[in-house]
């Protein structure tokens, strides 16, 4: 059987190795940033990394945006080209009445 005071100590001493190898090359996270493991569970694969899983959340953010964007767009659609309609009118009237004079 494996001692634990000895296996904690030499757990210990790695953390402590391991701290100053990455003091020592400078090693430093290019980005750490919390994702949603539970949205980001579907699309994991095996090798996948936790940059690959941001990417991908955000291109399903932008994806749900730009959609809303659509749906919004086709919603006032009509309000659109009714006020077009109601503003070009004016304007139309004003040149046929500078034509005549």
């Amino acid at each position: 059987m494996v001692d634990q005071e000895l296996l904690s100590e030499i757990a210990e001493q790695l953390k402590h190795d391991i701290i100053d190898f990455r003091k020592e090359i400078d090693c430093t996270p290019l980005k750490t940033e919390a994702v949603s493991l539970t949205a980001a569970e579907s699309r994991c694969a095996i090798g996948t990394t936790g940059n690959d899983v941001t990417t991908l959340l955000d291109l399903e953010d932008q994806g749900v945006r730009a959609n809303s964007a659509d749906q919004n767009i086709e919603k006032y659609f009509t309000y659109a080209i009714i006020i077009m309609v109601i503003g070009i009118l004016p304007l139309m009237y004003y040149m046929v009445i500078n034509k005549g004079a």
